[in-house]
């Protein structure tokens, strides 16, 4: 079968090379950004299997909205360590929203008795759950950063100066 392929690039010498090449092709026409199972639009024909698709998409809604609910109105001990990593200066609704994100994760993947908001890092061939931990690792961490108010006064080498949102064009 590799030879098949290959007899395409009667010029090819380096077989690694045109697998490679074939690999990299194939690749850049995957969707860069994973796919929600829950919103993806499949074309099924059959009426019997498009109610049971529907059924399970209904399922799996409910049981997010359940576990999201109760990560938001109790006090589980990974809310409290995510919480206080986020601080004050957090909106109540982003953090509300992250809340939900992280219970969703973590129900996903059977994280049920670790305090750490994400669990512990998941192994490198864990390769679908790491992408999401690291994702949500990267929300945490920008979540928590505070931000600079717009009139916030910066000092640079002794000088007073107010950090200004207006921009080059702005000031002609």
């Amino acid at each position: 079968m590799l030879s098949e392929s290959l007899a395409a690039d009667a010029t090819a010498e380096d077989l690694t090379a045109v697998v490679h090449s074939r690999l990299r092709r194939y690749g850049s026409a995957m969707p860069h950004a994973p796919i929600d199972p829950l919103s993806e639009q499949l074309v099924v024909e059959r009426d019997d299997l498009r109610e049971t698709l529907n059924q399970v998409r209904r399922r799996i809604g409910n049981r997010t909205d359940h576990v999201a609910r109760a990560a938001l109105l109790e006090e589980p001990e990974w809310k409290t360590a995510l919480v206080n990593e986020l601080g004050a200066q957090t909106d109540a609704f982003e953090n509300a929203a992250l809340i939900r994100e992280v219970a969703v994760y973590r129900e996903r993947w059977g994280i049920h008795d670790s305090p750490l908001p994400l669990g512990a890092s998941p192994a490198d061939w864990e390769w679908e759950q790491r992408s999401q931990w690291e994702h949500l690792q990267g929300v945490v961490q920008k979540a928590s950063k505070p931000l600079l108010a717009p009139t916030a006064l910066v000092n640079f080498n002794g000088m007073q100066t107010q950090q200004s949102l207006t921009s080059a064009g702005w000031q002609l």
